[in-house]
Order: structure tokens, then C-alpha cells, then sequence
């Protein structure tokens, strides 16, 4: 799995459907997705750098979760496979997968920064 295309960072339709079509909601999904990747990436950086399962697996289990639910399908699939790493303990791939992840996160942020106003 290489570094995601822009045009496949950000399924706004498909984060829309998730959210019965509520713009208000999406929004709100969005803005609490963007501010909580800091802390989310910072459990996966430092529990991974000390080979802690748990938070680790909370993490990743958690932005699989909240990618989904705003669109960014490719993005739950990176971390999806990140666990499954963690889990075979594959921590040369995982690496791998992690330095992929900061290019798709500032792929989706960019898409996100210029998301229109939904009604």
C-alpha cells in the first residue's frame, strides 16, 4: 500500500451518507477529527516506540474508526493494516506504514481545509 493519490484521500459523499446527509453533523465529525489527530498520532508514536500494545492498538483501532465514519476509506485501511502488523509484531513494515500515514494525513487535511459548507 503505497502513499494515497489526493483523489482518493476524501470520500465526502460517502462521509455524508454515514451521517444521513446531516452537513452539521459532518462538519462536527471533521472538527473533532482534526483536533484530535495530535494526541492520536502522538499515542501511536510514542506507544509504538515502546512497543505498548494496548494504547497502541486503541489508537490506530480508533483512527480506523473515525476515518471511516468521515469518508477517508483508504486512510481506515492504512490503519487497519498498521494492527494487523502490530499484532504479526512486523515493526520494520509497520514503520513503513507509519511514515505513509503522515503523507495521507496532510493529503486529508488539505482536502479537509478546503471541505465545502454541506446543508
Amino acid at each position: 500500500m503505497e502513499a494515497l493519490p489526493a483523489s482518493h484521500v476524501l470520500d465526502r459523499v460517502e462521509g455524508l451518507r454515514r451521517v444521513r446527509g446531516n452537513g452539521a453533523l459532518y462538519r462536527e465529525l471533521v472538527d473533532v477529527f482534526l483536533a484530535d489527530l495530535p494526541r492520536a498520532l502522538g499515542t501511536i508514536d510514542s506507544a509504538s516506540a515502546s512497543r505498548d500494545m494496548k494504547p497502541l492498538n486503541c489508537a490506530l483501532h480508533a483512527l480506523k474508526g473515525t476515518a471511516g465514519q468521515i469518508g477517508a476509506g483508504a486512510l481506515a485501511e492504512r490503519a487497519r493494516v498498521m494492527e494487523t502488523l502490530v499484532a504479526a509484531g512486523d515493526w520494520t513494515k509497520f514503520e513503513q506504514q507509519r511514515r505513509l500515514l503522515t503523507q495521507d494525513l496532510d493529503r486529508l487535511r488539505a482536502a479537509l481545509q478546503i471541505l465545502p459548507e454541506v446543508g
